[in-house]
């Protein structure tokens, strides 16, 4: 099985600066700064979002399209093999499963946080498991 992903989009979140509304707030967009990366290390240009003062509520949307986790791609092999004898009463089936077979590598999405550190940084972290290979057989009599 074949899947592609395109990502989904991130929600930036900056912690609460008041008891106004609930616990996360939106981070404000600074109107003319460009949301392309700056360097290689960034998903997106952190200089295009600053923190909402307190008592105020951010203008970024919910969801910013032009922000997303990263897109990944992912194969699922199998093959079998049937094979009777004995006056067809005996039969083994063989079968070998690849779970992402090209081993490809899906990272997380960047740091979302205004108030982190990390605040556009890419994630060096993998989300998907690396590939796993099942060998089994089966005997019926």
């Amino acid at each position: 099985a074949y899947k592609y992903d395109t990502g989904i989009p991130v929600q930036l979140t900056q912690s609460a600066t008041s008891l106004i509304g609930n616990a996360v707030l939106r981070p404000t967009v600074n109107s003319g700064v460009s949301l392309a990366p700056t360097t290689s290390t960034y998903a997106f240009n952190p200089l295009a979002f600053s923190v909402t003062p307190a008592y105020r509520f951010g203008n970024s949307p919910r969801y910013n399209a032009h922000i997303r986790y990263p897109s990944y791609q992912n194969l699922d092999l199998f093959v079998q093999k049937q094979t009777r004898f004995w006056n067809e009463r005996i039969g083994v089936l063989i079968r070998a499963e690849a779970l992402n077979a090209p081993n490809g590598v899906v990272f997380g999405p960047p740091a979302a946080n205004i108030n982190n550190s990390t605040f556009g940084v890419k994630s060096t972290s993998q989300t998907n498991t690396p590939r796993q290979i099942q060998l089994s057989a089966r005997f019926t009599f």
